[in-house]
């Protein structure tokens, strides 16, 4: 199997944002068309402000979509634009806003889908003010497949901690989010939605609750088993110690129930990161690394 190099470098200053890649061949599935001198990056986007968060995803076609976010118009929004094989973009060439709602877009994280379109959760303002995540589905030629809006997924008094999305060979959204109830006793609480391809949310009992405690909660991941369940993972701050946490959940317990999860990772150490794979049907592969080691 053939294999390249993958660069990415971001130059960002306040009249554009310039991006050189290198896609590694199974991503994109391309030979060298993009310019390899540094010094000649390849122009995508025009008119950033000070862009953050940055990030790309295939297309499956050669191409992408990239995601930032940019406060130019004096508040942080979350725009998207696609490009081709060639390194050209398809959209305007400021990118197009992923929402329009109002008020704050934080945060994005973007994720490839079905039918050559991809995903993007974010943080962004409710109705009523409120901290709330909402997901997107774009197309290549820039429309907005899940309406103007997109979809507000979350609704509560909660404080959004963390949150991560997945995108199963159905075109279905898994999100793992972490929030915190107000206040200072307040608990942490371990959250689920799934999303179909076609913008529905299904829901289940109890906000699609799963776990809650009043320990700290950082860096969830989710995965779905192949078989309409999902895990979910997370740090949990335990007697001091930032270990590694998780649980199953098969498609009648995301229906009924909630479980108690357990503790991976050395309880007398800290995690400082970790990935989660698929390992085949209903398994999962997971690597850390623990403080000293």
């Amino acid at each position: 199997m053939r294999r390249y190099s993958s660069y990415l470098f971001v130059i960002s200053n306040y009249r554009l944002i310039v991006i050189l890649f290198c896609f590694l061949s199974l991503l994109f599935n391309t030979r060298a068309q993009w310019v390899n001198d540094p010094g000649l990056n390849t122009k995508l986007v025009l008119n950033g402000s000070n862009p953050q968060n940055i990030s790309t995803v295939t297309d499956g076609l050669g191409g992408g979509y990239i995601v930032w976010q940019d406060d130019r118009t004096g508040t942080d929004k979350v725009y998207f634009l696609h490009f081709n094989s060639k390194g050209k973009p398809t959209l305007r060439a400021d990118g197009k806003n992923i929402s329009t709602t109002g008020g704050q877009q934080m945060n994005p994280l973007s994720v490839q889908c079905i039918q050559n379109t991809s995903v993007i959760i974010w943080q962004g303002e409710s109705n009523r003010g409120e901290q709330e995540l909402l997901v997107q589905r774009v197309a290549l030629n820039g429309q907005l497949l899940w309406n103007d809006n997109g979809l507000q997924i979350t609704d509560s008094d909660n404080e959004l901690v963390n949150y991560s999305l997945l995108i199963d060979s159905k075109g279905n959204s898994f999100v793992s989010y972490l929030s915190k109830e107000p206040g200072f006793i307040g608990d942490y609480l371990v959250g689920f939605k799934k999303i179909s391809a076609e913008g529905e949310i299904i829901k289940s009992p109890g906000d699609s609750l799963i776990y809650k405690s009043n320990n700290r909660k950082s860096s969830t991941f989710i995965i779905n088993d192949d078989d309409n369940g999902i895990f979910s993972f997370w740090l949990e701050n335990v007697s001091g110690k930032s270990v590694l946490r998780g649980l199953h959940l098969d498609s009648l317990e995301l229906s009924n129930s909630k479980r108690n999860p357990i503790t991976i990772s050395d309880p007398k150490k800290n995690v400082l990161s970790y990935r989660v794979y698929s390992y085949e049907p209903n398994k999962a592969y997971l690597i850390w690394q623990q403080q000293g080691e």
